[in-house]
């Protein structure tokens, strides 16, 4: 279907602002994991949002990086940071065409670091916002999309990756709130 839409004459496949880091840069991050420096988070252990506010912080992003990488799902974080970029506070660049790169990087069939997990419908929710973007000009529903696929991928990581992270000897380095 993707292939057959409007989006496909245009679709760019691994854009270098969405790849996974190299291995030279894994290797370098690979320090992180020897250190034992604790990692504040600003939420309360079990809120909805603890993830979240983990997220927002480099040294976070760069160990679960790390840790998804071995759990061969560190395109689900690569997402979620990519739509952060977009959706999130202090996104710059929300033209179509970057919308777009995103989703060719990580949602449509065959995208070189498709995030598993993600149903079909929310794809094409996106897929759908995006057609209806190129034709008015106006990006707010593409937004609004990929931000929900953003919500998915969130949910996915804390039901999955979040719990067995903090079991784990580098999930004790999290200090949280009271």
């Amino acid at each position: 279907i993707f292939l057959e839409s409007p989006l496909a004459k245009d679709l760019v496949v691994g854009d270098a602002s969405y790849l996974t880091p190299t291995l030279a840069n894994r290797t370098m991050d690979l320090d992180l994991m020897a250190s034992s420096s604790a990692i504040k988070v600003n939420a309360k252990l079990n809120d909805p949002d603890d993830l979240r506010e983990a997220l927002r912080l480099k040294s976070f992003q760069e160990l679960a990086r790390l840790h998804m990488t071995t759990q061969h799902c560190e395109e689900i974080l690569e997402f979620y940071l990519a739509a952060e970029g977009l959706v999130g506070a202090g996104a710059e660049d929300t033209s179509v065409e970057v919308i777009k790169k995103c989703y060719s990087r990580f949602l449509c069939e065959g995208a070189p670091s498709l995030v598993s997990g993600l149903d079909v419908g929310t794809r094409k929710a996106v897929l759908d916002a995006l057609v209806e973007s190129e034709s008015d000009g106006d990006v707010a529903a593409a937004l609004q999309r990929l931000g929900e696929a953003q919500d998915a991928t969130y949910q996915l990581m804390r039901s999955g990756f979040w719990y067995r992270f903090l079991a784990c000897d580098d999930g004790k380095r999290l200090v949280f709130n009271e």
